[in-house]
């Protein structure tokens, strides 16, 4: 069996600046689709954005 002739997700390059705006996009559609988890992805935003500096810093 030969496979379709469309597209194939496994085409489409998500790499810079789309895949940046496809992932934005796919957060707001979750949590737009869950809105319970509002709270907890901003307390994880919120810890990430306090933990990157120190990361960043141990690994140069």
């Amino acid at each position: 069996m030969e496979p379709h002739r469309g597209i194939l997700i496994s085409r489409i390059p998500v790499d810079g600046a789309g895949g940046l705006i496809f992932a934005l996009g796919m957060v707001a559609i979750g949590l737009m689709a869950m809105p319970e988890i509002r709270l907890l992805a901003l307390i994880s935003l919120a810890g990430g954005a306090a933990l990157a500096p120190i990361l960043v810093r141990m690994h140069h």
